[in-house]
């Protein structure tokens, strides 16, 4: 059990040692992978905006709703990519970027 303040708590029982064994060995075990940065630029953006550090991935622009109003592109071998934006009303988006092992976001402003 956690209280508020997200403090791991056990309680007599037939699980709480196996709680407490678990909350030494793999909660505090953690492994973080870097992988390629990936950027998105100009912010803010006229006619078309620039995805570096981008391969085998499927690309797509949302509003602040999440309704895609720029179908999704699959990138094989284009790095950086290009996406043109002039269609898009002015306002705020989102860029998502699906690879086969990671998805990343970026806002950025069409003027």
């Amino acid at each position: 059990m956690c209280n508020v303040q997200g403090i791991l708590k056990s309680d007599s029982g037939p699980f709480s040692q196996s709680l407490s064994n678990m909350a030494e060995s793999e909660l505090t075990d953690v492994t973080v992978e870097k992988n390629n940065t990936v950027s998105v630029y100009p912010n803010p953006a006229h006619s078309s905006i620039i995805a570096s550090g981008v391969q085998n991935a499927q690309i797509s622009i949302l509003d602040l709703l999440g309704k895609v109003v720029v179908a999704p592109q699959v990138m094989t071998n284009q790095n950086p990519v290009k996406i043109e934006i002039e269609t898009i009303p002015m306002g705020m988006y989102i860029v998502k970027i699906v690879t086969s092992d990671s998805v990343h976001t970026s806002q950025f402003v069409k003027e």
